[in-house]
């Protein structure tokens, strides 16, 4: 099975991605930003499902390359 990224995991498509990836037994890592504080609820969802949580706002390089950087350390890498 695939080591998957998916941004917006705090949305509704993102969210809905993530389930149904996990379900057919994927590795997904979702992010979202604020996942300590608006978003934690959807965050511990995802989490209890399977899925690896982390941070990130897609609008700045710097938050991408710490997130993508994380994941990659959760899942060993992606395809």
């Amino acid at each position: 099975m695939a080591k998957i990224l998916i941004t917006g995991a705090a949305g509704g498509f993102g969210s809905l991605t993530i389930k149904q990836l996990i379900k057919e037994g994927h590795s997904v890592v979702g992010t979202a930003r604020d996942i300590s504080g608006r978003n934690k609820g959807k965050a511990s969802e995802l989490e209890k499902l399977g899925a690896k949580v982390v941070e990130m706002d897609i609008t700045t390089d710097e938050s991408v390359n710490r997130g993508v950087e994380k994941a990659n350390q959760q899942l060993g890498g992606i395809d």
